[in-house]
Order: structure tokens, then C-alpha cells, then sequence
């Protein structure tokens, strides 16, 4: 091709050399080629139509590959710029004829090799052709009778064109499974590169290190025999670490767990000191006031027991002054005291003879109201007097025995002459006893109040010391 459009070259600069004026006479090809005189236009219409037909030929005979088409389309276009510049006809009529007969015996040589090399290169182009169009009828007729074949088995098995379309549908469907596994593998690969060059930059930034642990392990060669031994070493310290910090942590954690454990008892010993706190202070208040009524109560039981004190006081006085009365009676009477314990007895042997002092002395009172005298002089008087009071006394006695439903006496109803001096004397002797008594009783009830409070100030002393 590129013999060929040297060649065309050659023949349109020929004939644009040989169309001018002046040199169309002396061109060599005006006797062969140029034998009609045409002018400078029709020349180069004929020449166009040469070259168009023959790229139709080439066209039909030569079935060239679309790229080297273009290359050649090209190649022409760019000739073509280069044809169309202003030719200098000054400068083409002052050459000479024998300077242009020669260029064109020179190009003439020139297109004749190129055009044998054209032809062997055809004829080489033409055999491969033509191999190549046999082969294309053999796979032709190859292809015919598989589609025949395949059109019989198609027809004849729908079965099995059933299972082809599924088999082709999963086929299609692995295909594009594996053109995406392939993208994939593509896309790791490249990542796999990317990695190796980071890689590769690593080991070269850390070659150093490398250096450093070669050093390390020539200076303790008797401990590290490579740097594998290095980093086995290195391996099991890591594992110790790992192993000693997972013992810490659980440790943290049974701590953290144990001391929100703590926190936790002490949230609730301290709600329930709180609450044993305020149950302390309501025990308090209940105890002050419990100790308030207390020291009322101690004033309230002090008081009833000198009350009490008083009162045993005084019952003792009145059984050691109704003693002392009924034994001054007995004695008066000249009967030996019977009823020692028996105060009932005693107090009703007394309330007789009150009975009858009183009935003594109120018979003495009439008297002594009739005569207008006093009382010694009544006992000293006449005989006639004291026989009366004496009928009078025994009357009165026998109505008070009637009453209390004692029963009577001979001795005691009766009072003869010679007892009434005597009965007088008793009475008299038994109010002076009675006063007596009463004194006694005042003496004995103010020492025991005295032995009380004494008694109740140390008791009082004890209890506020305690």
C-alpha cells in the first residue's frame, strides 16, 4: 500500500509538471500516454477518475482490515493537504528540460520497482486470499450442515431444546456469575498489587528493624540463635500480658462487683440505721416521757406511801391504844386480859364500858343539873342520890344490852354502891389514857414521817446517782 501511494504520488506530480504551458511540447508523455490535447482541467478530471476506479478495484479485489483502511485514508488525506499548495508556475517554466526529463526517468524507475514489489505483495495477498476463502466455504458448508443437523435435532428432541434454553439460561446466568466472579478477582488482584507495593514500602521503611534485631540477636547469641527466637520470645510475653491484663480485668471486675456489693449493704444498713435511728429518737421520746411519768408516778407512789406509812401509823396506834384501853378496862374490872389479837372483841369489850361512862356521866350531868352542884360534891353528897343514879344506870344498861343483844350479866347489870367511886375514877382515867394515846399516836406518826422522807431522799439520791 504505502508502494502504491508513492506511486500515485509520482504520477500526479508527473502530470501536474508535464500539464503546464511551456513544458506540455518537451514532456515525455504527450506522445505516449497524452496524445490528445486536452486542457489543464480535463487532465485532471481523467486522473480522478483513474484513481477512483482504481480504489473501487482495490476495494472489490482487496479485502483489507478496517485499521489499516484507515491508516491508508488517512495517510491520503494528509497527501492531499500537501498536493493542494500553490505551485510557482514561475519556477517550474525556468527549469530545465533535461533537470525534468531526468527526475521523471528517475521516478519512473522508482514506480517501476515499487510497482513489482506491489505485485509480488499482491500476489502473495491474493494466495493468503484465497486460502482464506477456502477456508471460509469449508466452516461455510461446515456451518450449513451443523444447522441443518441442528434444526433436525431441534425438531426432533423439543425436550431436549427445552433443557438447552434452561441449560443456556443457567449457562448464561454462570457466565455472568463468573464474569463478576472475574471482576471480582480482578478488583482483589488489584487490591492484592496495591498491597504488595504497600507492603514492598513498608519492608523497605522498616528494613532498619531488621538491622536493629540482626544486632540485637549477633550481641545475644548465646540467649537468641534468629530473629525467630526474638520474636517467639516477644510472642510470649504478649501472651503473659494478655494473660496477666485478663487477670486484671477480672480482678477489676470481681472488685467493681464486690465494692457495688458493699455500696449496696451499706445503702441498706445505712436505711436501716436510719430507720433504727428514728425508732431510737421515737424510743428516746417515749422513754423522756416515759421517765416524766415515772418521776410522777415515784411522787404519786411516795405520796400513798407515806399515805400508807400514815395510815399503818396510825392503825398501830389505835390497836396499841385499844390495848392499852382494854387492858386499863381489865384491870379496872380485876379480869386478866383474854383477847390479845383480837381487836374486834377488844373494841366491842370498850364500847361497852364507853356505854357506861356515858351513861354515868350524863346521869352525873342530870344531876348535878338538878342540884346545881359540881361532881365531887355529887360523890360526896347523900346516899339517896347515888342510889338513884345507880337504879338508873342499871336500867340504861339493860335497854343498851337489849339493843346490842348481848347477853346479860349479873355482875355487870348491877352496880352496887361501893363501884360507883370506882367507875367514876375508870372514866376519868380512861380520857386521860385516850389523850394520852392521841399524843402518842401524834409523836409516832411525825417520827415515822421523818424515818419516810429520809428514807425516800436516799432512795431519790440512789436512783438519779444510778
Amino acid at each position: 500500500m504505502q508502494s502504491e501511494s508513492k506511486l500515485c504520488e509520482y504520477e500526479t506530480e508527473a502530470i501536474i509538471a508535464s500539464s503546464s504551458p511551456e513544458n506540455l511540447e518537451h514532456s515525455p508523455f504527450q506522445s505516449s500516454k497524452l496524445e490528445l490535447n486536452y486542457p489543464k482541467e480535463d487532465y485532471r478530471k481523467i486522473f480522478k477518475q483513474q484513481n477512483e476506479n482504481r480504489k473501487s478495484l482495490r476495494l472489490l479485489s482487496n479485502k483489507v482490515a478496517p485499521y489499516t483502511g484507515c491508516t491508508d485514508y488517512l495517510m491520503s488525506k494528509k497527501r492531499t493537504k500537501k498536493r493542494q499548495k500553490k505551485i510557482d508556475l514561475e519556477n517550474l517554466a525556468k527549469r530545465n528540460v533535461l533537470t525534468n526529463h531526468s527526475l521523471a526517468q528517475r521516478r519512473l524507475y522508482q514506480i517501476d520497482d515499487d510497482l513489482k514489489q506491489l505485485r509480488e505483495e499482491e500476489i502473495e495477498r491474493r494466495k493468503v486470499l484465497d486460502n482464506m476463502w477456502k477456508e471460509l466455504k469449508n466452516k461455510e458448508e461446515s456451518l450449513r450442515d451443523s444447522f441443518i443437523g441442528f434444526d433436525k435435532f431441534m425438531i426432533e428432541n423439543k425436550e431436549k431444546r427445552e433443557r438447552s434454553t434452561e441449560k443456556i439460561t443457567t449457562m448464561g446466568a454462570l457466565a455472568q456469575e463468573k464474569t463478576q466472579q472475574v471482576e471480582e478477582l480482578r478488583k482483589e488482584y488489584d487490591q492484592c498489587i496495591e498491597l504488595k507495593e504497600l507492603l514492598d514500602n513498608g519492608i523497605k521503611n522498616h528494613s532498619h528493624f531488621e538491622k536493629y534485631l540482626l544486632a540485637v540477636v549477633d550481641k545475644n547469641h548465646k540467649k537468641f540463635s534468629t530473629i525467630e527466637d526474638l520474636f517467639k520470645r516477644f510472642d510470649a510475653l504478649l501472651e503473659a500480658r494478655h494473660i496477666l491484663s485478663n487477670l486484671f480485668e477480672r480482678h477489676l471486675s470481681q472488685l467493681e462487683e464486690a465494692k457495688d456489693a458493699v455500696d449496696k449493704m451499706v445503702m441498706v444498713k445505712c436505711v436501716k440505721i436510719a430507720g433504727l435511728s428514728n425508732t431510737l429518737a421515737d424510743l428516746h421520746k417515749r422513754f423522756e416521757a416515759a421517765k416524766l411519768t415515772c418521776a410522777n408516778w415515784e411522787q404519786y407512789h411516795h405520796k400513798v406511801v407515806l399515805e400508807a406509812m400514815e395510815k399503818v401509823m396510825e392503825i398501830q396506834a389505835v390497836k396499841d391504844s385499844v390495848w392499852q384501853v382494854y387492858q386499863d378496862i381489865c384491870r379496872r374490872k380485876g379480869v386478866k386480859p383474854v383477847f390479845k389479837g383480837n381487836y374486834a372483841k377488844q373494841l366491842e369489850i370498850i364500847k361497852k364500858a364507853l356505854l357506861k361512862f356515858r351513861l354515868v356521866n350524863k346521869m352525873a350531868k342530870a344531876m348535878q343539873d338538878e342540884s346545881g352542884s359540881p361532881r365531887s360534891e355529887e360523890a360526896s353528897s347523900s346516899d339517896s342520890i347515888v342510889v338513884n343514879v345507880v337504879h338508873k344506870v342499871n336500867k340504861k344498861l339493860e335497854e343498851n344490852a337489849k339493843i346490842l343483844k348481848l347477853p346479860p350479866k349479873e355482875e355487870e347489870k348491877k352496880v352496887s354502891f361501893l363501884q360507883i367511886p370506882h367507875t367514876l375514877l375508870a372514866a376519868m382515867k380512861f380520857k386521860s389514857g385516850i389523850k394520852k394515846a392521841e399524843s402518842g399516836i401524834h409523836q409516832s406518826r411525825s417520827t415515822s414521817l421523818m424515818r419516810l422522807s429520809a428514807s425516800s431522799g436516799f432512795k431519790g439520791r440512789t436512783s438519779r446517782s444510778s
